[in-house]
């Protein structure tokens, strides 16, 4: 009986041990095995449980009392007590594993490692001393899982980065000798990448043009694009270029050199790293300053932290253009399927298969880009004509007489969500909203999401929240708070069942992508 009790003790270990590692790596890759981005995530409500939750503060406090109370009688208690919590947690993982529920890291090498040698470590034990050995190191052994993943993320970032170091010192070498290499630096808070995808399609009717992929935006992400994609026959390079720090954009300058800036909008993104909005024009600036003397730089009129940015390049005496919709486009008309306008310029008149207004400020600041790298009316229009979004920004991914779902799941940002209630107005019948809540925004956390709690709330008939992340301050923001909740599948199944005619559902955020997939399941 002691034997089965011992076995399923282990067992409990083993289970809770590999969840809990899994997850942890996840978390790591997912915040870039960078402290600052991890130490943001550990603000948030759910990152707090990670840290001072109930379940750890019990374990600390049993094994702070399991180092300084040397009676035997509080010794074994406390065995007891982390055996007993093996187990209840190992059902509970068991049951979140049944449900798909458990996070895994995307298996790269150093995911890999990190995962594999803090596995390694935590089941030594097992392997070389015995099966039962857990039993006899349980408080130890369960306070050892989040110190250890922590000492390993840092012991391997130190010759990733030497890597990183000689792959950056390759790609300079190389963009160096490319001489006739036009390259664009774009950068902002959002709108990044669908600005940079728009103007690769358009440049493309004229130009070998090479972009960095997807949401590659970090030094270390462009220098492989450099080293991989750029040849002599590369007429324009376009990069899209992020930072979580002062100092990062001015490194991505100094590699890449370019001749053209864009900004296309400051806002709250990443405030938690930055620590103002002040801080965070001021990183952005730094690509600014990285322009050659004939530098051109592009800015979004309608962003007052732009506007100020672009009277600051004046000074500089750089060339500035303040780009406004309104000065590209004319007879504006938006649907649930399209974007119609005139090319104020040209004349030429367009329908492409965007969706929402905001996208019109991405597509302006590229058709001015192009403009001024000599491309025609006929050339820019021809690139818009067969225009495609971004995957999973903003996307139908199905329709039907009674509902329409749309994939927005690239990101989520404070700007995108009101762009996503927007649109969400033209449809006449339900409206539901699968959110992933914002992440490091300091503190202006709470304020914006009780913002959104009313503003969201005031559109969206069912607001249906991905993680407990400020859903108090969401409700708390909203005039129906009843309407915002934990998404569940049974939530999907009503939505799928009973959803009047001409509804919509949209997917926000990378959490809401898992749901997104569990709803296109039933339509498949």
């Amino acid at each position: 009986m002691h034997k089965v009790i011992a076995f399923a003790v282990i067992l409990a270990y083993l289970v809770k041990t590999l969840r809990y590692s899994a997850y942890l790596v996840f978390l790591w890759q997912k915040r870039e095995y960078r402290l600052d981005r991890m130490r943001s995530h550990l603000k948030t409500p759910l990152g707090q449980k990670l840290v001072i939750g109930f379940l750890p503060i019990f374990k600390w406090t049993l094994f702070l009392i399991f180092l300084i109370v040397r009676q035997s009688e509080v010794t074994i208690s406390i065995f007891w007590l982390f055996w007993l919590l093996w187990i209840f947690e190992a059902v509970l993982c068991i049951r979140e594993f049944l449900k798909g529920g458990w996070r895994w890291p995307e298996f790269t090498v150093k995911a890999l490692l990190i995962l594999s040698v803090a596995l390694s470590i935590q089941f030594f034990p097992i392997l070389s001393e015995g099966w039962l050995t857990p039993l006899f190191w349980a408080p130890f052994l369960d306070r050892l899982t989040g110190p250890l993943i922590v000492a390993l993320v840092i012991m391997s970032n130190l010759p990733s980065n030497f890597i990183k170091e000689f792959i950056i010192l390759r790609a300079r070498h190389k963009i160096s000798k490319l001489s006739l290499l036009k390259t664009i630096a774009i950068t902002g808070s959002t709108g990044k990448t669908s600005t940079k995808e728009f103007l690769k399609q358009i440049l493309s009717k004229k130009f070998n043009t090479a972009a960095t992929g997807g949401s590659t935006n970090t030094e270390i992400g462009i220098a492989k694009i450099i080293n991989d994609d750029l040849t002599n026959e590369t007429d324009v390079f376009i990069a899209e270029t992020g930072a979580y720090c002062e100092g990062e954009l001015a490194k991505i300058g100094r590699l890449i050199k370019p001749q053209i800036a864009v900004i296309t909008t400051i806002s709250n993104q990443h405030l938690d790293l930055f620590g103002t909005i002040d801080k965070t024009s001021r990183a952005k600036f730094e690509l600014i300053e990285s322009l050659p003397e004939n530098g051109l730089a592009v800015f979004n009129g309608a962003n007052k932290y732009a506007l100020k940015m672009a009277e600051k390049s004046g000074k500089l005496g750089l060339s500035v253009i303040k780009v406004r919709v309104e000065d590209e486009f004319k007879k504006i008309k938006a649907s649930e399927d399209n974007l119609e306008f005139t090319l104020k310029e040209s004349g030429f008149s367009l329908k492409i298969n965007i969706l929402g207004e905001h996208n019109l400020m991405n597509l302006a600041l590229a058709v001015c880009v192009a403009r001024q790298l000599g491309l025609s009316g006929t050339d820019i229009a021809a690139g818009l004509r067969e225009i495609k979004s971004v995957e999973k920004t903003l996307k139908k991914v199905f329709k039907s007489r009674q509902l329409s779902v749309i994939d927005d799941t690239f990101n989520v940002s404070e700007e995108g969500l009101l762009a996503a209630g927007q649109y969400a107005q033209k449809y006449n019948g339900h409206k539901y909203l699968v959110l992933t809540p914002l992440i490091e925004l300091g503190n202006e956390a709470s304020s914006v999401h009780r913002k959104l709690g009313q503003i969201l709330g005031d559109t969206f008939n069912k607001i249906l929240i991905t993680n407990r992340n400020y859903l108090a301050d969401l409700k708390s923001g909203s005039d129906t708070p009843e309407n915002i909740k934990l998404v569940t599948l049974q939530d999907l199944d009503i939505i799928k069942q009973k959803t009047p005619a001409d509804s919509v559902i949209i997917f926000e955020g990378k959490e809401a992508e898992k749901w997104l997939k569990l709803l296109s399941k039933s339509f498949i």
